[in-house]
């Protein structure tokens, strides 16, 4: 039973081309032609229909989904992915049945599927007017046509069908050819057109909103310098009648000050003070206000300034109006005699700004530097507004002069809806007073101009377009239509003469094709004159060839008769030069031929199983390759003395094989000549690196046995020594106890019991020695480790050889180290130890004390024996551990010279070390070590 899947499978590299075009939907949607705001141009679905044409429906489906999923993040609504998935499976499944112009169905889709999807969509749900549904409508419609004529462009004219494993046919119809080219030459023009045209509108739109804007600010910015202007003018008089009367309270003054309050509403006090800051005159009388702070300020910079000075906006604590505190300095004599402080009431602002918005769709507000709105025709004046406190939204900052503020997108709403909520915006900081100016203009007006302008624009494209696709289809198969039936006629049009059969000729009313059809007429009309011709030439040399054919009939019957008898002596040299070469290449003995530059020319196969070359790796060797350096100098001359003409009948030579093992071979070399010019050497080689082994171990044995006779000789003549002592010891002993029993004392018969003990247990020592040694020989000395405790066992040990040593010998003992993990065999190492230890007192002929040192460590153990005899001499050292070796210097110090080589065997069964250190006259130290190992 099949698996269903969904996605079709396929190979790596076409999923790798399938990654890059789907990363291609995305970029493609990302890098887009903005026309409006909200209204762009996508090319994702550029990718989305490459996808189609190549993977199939499925699979561009899913990056139609892609698209669909950016437009859901960016427009905030599904239903543009909608339009986009159905246009994928619109285009895949009619070009899955029959392949068509991609073009040509993304075109029927538009007019036929797309837009009527759009219309439902956005008058059902997104709540548009007809304007903006048409805009929409139009802006999706140009967009996807034109990514479908890019699409086939790319598809028809690039190389990208190559990154698939197996491409589509590459050629492609004349029809289609002829519908690409006449649609791009009306599409990208008329394109270009419109983002041109949609460009200039922009601009100029935004530069008439920049002109009116510029135009109110700069009328509201004139009229307020000349507010302020007008109050400073009336404040620096009411300050020169102030001088004039010496700043006394006089009537005059009163009365100038109460006239310029009348004459300037918005100035809600005035006060005139003198140089100490008493206060001359005020109005209104006795109502001064408790905002001392802000005319202490103003009167510390009109006084240091010699200039009027103006506070920042402020508000008294009883009301919340906002005002000004304006300072003008009385001056005499460039002294400071007083100052005119007033309090300016910002409320009558209105009425400047009222004047001019009567006409138009402005709306303006003043602000101080904390942005709150001190005057505004939208937004409440108080001083808790702040001009920053409007609907959420985000400004666009067009250039330096205009920004566009846009209110937040809110769900199921186009953005192009948002822009037409907008507003057009310029600020402006007023430099004589601490306040700004913000004048706004709705974008409505704008926008539904711009919309429709675009709409028209677009819709006239759509329509040029459609009639461009339509009438480009209808041309292009009235002109590819006559070509292809043109085809069908002239198919296999040799034949059709040959059989006589009569061919359908027809008209065109494209001359160009008339005239290819009268040349193909031509054409028809000269191949069966030619074919008549060429029948009764057939006859004719049908003739010919019978009477040649008897002809060579005969000649070829004399030829075949001499052919069998080359054949036959062919076969004969052949026969006999295969068994010579079977000879040669079977020959058990190595043959080998060699250019005079040493190049091989032949090697048989012995040569080449014996030497480890295969035939290839011999064509790229020379023969002094393969010779051993020892022989090459030797083989060198032999080489030149057979080159000259000499035959050499026995040359004896090393080989080197590959793998660098040497071989030994003898044979016999001569040269062939041709003209007196050497052109090769002729060698048989045989092998006989066994034999000269073979020799080498004979005489190496008749050595060993040479050697094994001089040691039985020097055993005898030492056992029989060491023997003969003792047993005259034991011997005189008895002789003497068996005369002298009687008279003997008790001590004496005690001594003579004692040499008798010493002598036995040396002839034992001396029989252990050569059981051990004889052991050692025929491999039956074995290893068993146990744990055994080293400081209790050295103890003990030493204890013993205390007993045997003479009473004035001191054998000093010390231990350091856990012994807890020794494991050794305590035969052997008692072997070891009585050795060197009893060797230490024996070579110790003047006294001197004897140490032994154990050091354990977690794995092994260290030995030092160390006494202060007679040394070693260093020419005694290599030998020291041979049987039988004594060193030179011992004089009448009997022994055996076996205890050293019983401890190095026990040693090596340990798998450890022993190593000496001695000078003569000064003493010897042996290190042992002796690694742990568990059996």
């Amino acid at each position: 039973m099949k698996q269903l899947t969904i996605f079709p499978s396929i190979s790596k590299q076409s999923l790798l081309t399938l990654l890059v075009l789907l990363t291609t939907v995305l970029v493609g949607n990302y890098f887009k032609l903005p026309l409006l705001f909200g209204i762009d141009f996508l090319f994702g679905s550029i990718a989305v229909l490459i996808v189609i044409y190549l993977f199939g429906t499925t699979w561009g489906v899913l990056a139609a989904t892609i698209t669909g999923i950016q437009t859901i993040i960016a427009l905030n609504h599904p239903y543009a992915a909608i339009v986009y998935i159905f246009e994928a499976l619109f285009v895949g499944l009619l070009l899955k049945r029959q392949r068509e112009n991609i073009l040509w169905l993304d075109m029927l889709y538009w007019l036929f599927v797309g837009m009527p999807l759009i219309w439902v969509l956005s008058y059902l749900f997104l709540s548009l007017d007809v304007t903006e549904i048409l805009l929409i409508m139009f802006k999706q419609a140009v967009n996807g046509i034109y990514n479908a004529l890019i699409a086939t462009l790319l598809i028809s004219y690039t190389p990208i069908q190559k990154l698939l494993p197996r491409p589509h046919g590459k050629q492609i119809a004349l029809e289609k050819n002829l519908l690409n080219v006449l649609t791009s030459l009306i599409f990208f023009p008329s394109l270009i057109l419109l983002v041109l045209d949609s460009n200039r509108v922009t601009h100029h739109i935004t530069d008439d909103i920049q002109t009116e804007l510029q135009s109110t600010s700069i009328t509201v910015v004139s009229q307020l310098e000349n507010w302020h202007k007008q109050r400073i003018n009336a404040l620096e008089e009411l300050a020169q009648i102030a001088r004039e009367n010496n700043l006394n309270s006089s009537l005059t003054l009163q009365r100038s000050t109460e006239v310029v309050r009348r004459l300037f509403l918005d100035l809600d006090e005035i006060v005139i003070k003198d140089a100490g800051g008493q206060t001359v005159v005020s109005s209104p009388a006795n109502q001064l206000r408790q905002d001392d702070a802000f005319s202490l300020s103003t009167n510390e910079q009109a006084i240091a300034n010699l200039k009027p000075a103006i506070s920042n906006v402020h508000s008294d604590i009883n009301t919340t109006n906002s005002h000004l505190h304006l300072t003008v300095p009385i001056v005499n004599s460039s002294k400071i005699v007083g100052v005119v402080n007033s309090i300016i009431n910002l409320k009558n602002l209105i009425n400047i700004i009222n004047l001019n918005t009567e006409q138009g769709e402005q709306q303006i507000a003043i602000f101080d530097e904390r942005e709150r709105i001190i005057i505004s025709t939208k937004l409440k004046s108080d001083s808790s507004s702040s001009f920053s406190d409007r609907p959420e939204g985000m400004i666009r900052q067009i250039n330096p002069n205009l920004y566009n503020w846009l209110p937040n997108s809110k769900p199921n709403q186009p953005p192009i809806s948002r822009w037409k909520q907008s507003l057009y915006g310029q600020e402006i900081r007023l430099s004589n007073l601490p306040l700004s100016l913000a004048v706004e203009i709705p974008a409505e007006a704008q926008v539904q101009y711009i919309q429709s302008v675009y709409t028209s624009d677009l819709g006239i494209i759509l329509l040029i377009v459609a009639s461009a696709i339509s009438f480009a289809v209808i041309i292009s198969r009235r002109i590819a239509k006559p070509l292809a039936k043109l085809a069908v006629v002239t198919n296999n049009l040799p034949y059709k003469l040959t059989k006589g059969e009569e061919i359908e000729w027809f008209n065109s009313s494209i001359i160009e094709i008339e005239s290819l059809i009268s040349n193909f007429k031509s054409m028809a009309i000269a191949l069966s004159d030619k074919f008549a011709e060429i029948q009764g030439v057939n006859i004719s040399l049908e003739q010919q060839v019978q009477e040649r054919t008897s002809a060579i009939v005969q000649t070829k019957q004399s030829l075949v008769k001499e052919i069998d008898r080359h054949q036959q002596t062919e076969s004969a040299l052949l026969e006999t030069e295969a068994r010579y070469w079977d000879l040669f290449e079977n020959a058990n003995d190595l043959i080998q031929s060699v250019t005079p530059e040493g190049y091989f020319l032949y090697v048989n196969r012995a040569w080449r199983e014996t030497l480890g070359y295969s035939a290839a790796e011999v064509n790229s060797l020379t023969i002094f390759d393969i010779i051993d350096c020892d022989s090459r100098e030797h083989c060198l001359e032999i080489f030149e003395q057979v080159m000259s003409g000499e035959e050499v009948d026995k040359v004896e030579a090393e080989f080197v094989t590959k793998y660098g093992e040497k071989i030994i071979v003898e044979g016999s070399v001569n040269c062939k000549f041709l003209d007196g010019e050497p052109v090769s050497t002729r060698s048989i080689f045989r092998n006989i690196t066994e034999r000269k082994r073979a020799e080498v171990e004979i005489q190496y044995a008749l050595a060993k046995e040479r050697e094994l006779g001089e040691l039985k000789s020097r055993f005898i003549s030492i056992a029989s020594h060491e023997f003969r002592t003792p047993l005259t010891i034991i011997f005189m002993s008895i002789k003497l106890l068996e005369q002298f029993s009687e008279q003997a004392t008790a001590e004496q018969k005690a001594l003579y019991f004692e040499r008798i003990k010493a002598a036995t247990k040396r002839m034992t020592d001396l029989l252990d020695d050569i059981l051990v040694i004889s052991k050692s020989e025929s491999g039956k000395l074995s290893f068993s480790s146990t744990h055994l405790a080293l400081h209790k066992f050295c103890c003990e040990l030493i204890e013993e050889m205390r007993l045997s040593a003479s009473s004035d010998r001191i054998i000093t003992f010390v231990s350091q180290g856990d012994d807890s993990h020794a494991y050794v065999d305590e035969k052997l190492l008692r072997h070891i130890l009585t050795n060197l230890v009893s060797n230490a007192i024996k070579y110790s002929p003047q006294g001197g004390d004897v140490s032994l040192h154990l050091t354990c460590t977690p794995k092994k153990a260290i030995f030092e024996i160390k006494d202060s005899g007679i040394g070693i001499p260093p020419a005694d050292v290599e030998k020291l551990f041979g049987s039988f070796h004594r060193g030179s210097n011992v004089k009448n110090i009997p022994g055996t010279g076996l205890g050293l080589s019983i401890v190095k065997q026990c040693v090596d069964l340990h798998g450890g070390t022993i190593t000496v250190k001695s000078e003569v006259g000064l003493g010897t130290t042996f290190i042992v070590t002796i690694p742990f190992i568990k059996n």
